[in-house]
């Protein structure tokens, strides 16, 4: 029998107001969780200087 595949996560801390009020605005625009929040918000802001860097020309 074969073991279940570790899923490859990291932990990170936060000051526990912030994780308070983005757990209320999770909530307000329908996340499920702070966790699926999060990994949005992350997303959007690599997004946002990485395309940020391609127009100052740099990467």
């Amino acid at each position: 029998m074969s073991s279940p595949k570790k899923k490859d996560v990291r932990q990170l801390e936060i000051p526990e107001n912030l994780a308070k009020k983005a757990e209320i605005v999770a909530k307000k625009h329908g996340y499920v969780s702070l966790t699926e929040f999060v990994r949005d918000a992350t997303r959007r802001r690599i997004e946002e200087l990485e395309a940020k860097a391609e127009m100052e020309g740099g990467a």
